[in-house]
């Protein structure tokens, strides 16, 4: 997840008691550095609800990728070919338990 928009949200930010190297999918060591945030969330997929760590560190214009972890909790029925998932599995909500209530303000102003 996107440690930016993670403060911009004001989701709970834990340190880890180690830092991880963050490698890219070709195997390079990423631009941003090691690891040394991460949250936990509650993501809800359709009906079904599954606790999730994000690891957090800047992603330029993405806000968060899901991987593996989430793909095996929420076993998602995905048409790849249209990019689509199965109306029966959304909404894809990310929650935490203590963090504070979402504020909606104009598109202008809605920039972490």
């Amino acid at each position: 997840m996107n440690l930016t928009y993670a403060k911009w949200l004001q989701l709970p930010i834990k340190r880890m008691d180690e830092s991880r190297k963050l490698l890219n999918v070709d195997g390079t060591e990423n631009k941003s550095g090691e690891l040394h945030f991460y949250t936990d969330l509650q993501v809800q997929t359709g009906t079904n609800y599954t606790n999730l760590r994000f690891y957090l560190t800047e992603l330029r214009e993405q806000k968060a990728i899901f991987s593996y972890p989430w793909f095996a909790a929420a076993q998602p029925k995905i048409d790849w070919k249209r990019g689509w998932i199965d109306h029966t599995q959304l909404p894809v909500i990310l929650r935490a338990n203590n963090a504070k209530r979402a504020v909606f303000v104009p598109q202008q102003r809605n920039v972490p």
